[in-house]
């Protein structure tokens, strides 16, 4: 599999397994470069195809810290773009393409104004928000 040669090394963990005629394989790999000590990148394939990766823990240094507000003023239908000029990159995301759906789900968790592991994400879908979450914002 061509990807275990892009990241060149092990992969932390997998498992597998088929059901009904689709064999699912998910590869983690920990220690990503630019990542808190827990950061890690995730690929979960259908059948040999990439359906769904995610990277989690990499580490933003923002001017200042989001707030509630912040979090507010993101409304649906807005563009990726628009979204890290307001709000800078994100800490991970996961992108879903599964049987022609696409998403993406932006995660903030580091600069958050709010209690010990304030949070929130943004969801897009054909690049425009079309949901988000918060947790212990302020």
């Amino acid at each position: 599999m061509i990807v275990r040669k892009l990241f060149g090394k092990k992969e932390a963990s997998t498992s597998s397994s088929t059901v009904e005629n689709i064999k699912t394989e998910l590869l983690t790999w920990d220690s990503v470069d630019n990542g808190s000590f827990a950061s890690n990148i995730t690929i979960n394939f259908d059948n040999n195809h990439a359906v769904v990766k995610s990277i989690s823990g990499l580490k933003v240094n923002r001017s200042k810290k989001l707030s509630l507000s912040d979090f507010e003023a993101i409304s649906d239908g807005q563009s990726q773009d628009d979204v890290k000029k307001k709000l800078g990159q994100p800490n991970g995301y996961t992108i879903t393409d599964l049987a022609g759906y696409k998403s993406e789900v932006w995660e903030y968790t580091s600069g958050i104004k709010g209690s010990v592991g304030a949070n929130f994400n943004i969801t897009f879908t054909d690049g425009k928000v079309s949901g988000k979450s918060q947790y212990e914002m302020k």
